[in-house]
């Protein structure tokens, strides 16, 4: 199993507006950093548990915020 994962950047981002929720917030909520939520609101790779933190923060499912992987 990965220790990073990509979030949908979208599904977050969503998700945060849905809840009117800033990325500082979301932090605090969370109990992570900034730069974690900045992370993922780009797209970029986070510790898996740093996404499993934030899932929970916002009350979904960790498996809801990834990215759909299509088969080519």
């Amino acid at each position: 199993m990965a220790k990073t994962v990509t979030v949908d950047r979208v599904k977050v981002i969503a998700e945060m507006a849905r809840q009117n929720l800033t990325g500082e917030e979301l932090a605090q909520k969370a109990g992570t950093g900034n730069s974690a939520i900045y992370k993922m609101r780009k797209g970029q790779p986070v510790w898996r548990t740093t996404a499993v933190h934030v899932s929970r923060a916002l009350g979904v499912s960790v498996e809801s915020l990834m990215e759909d992987r299509k088969e080519s």
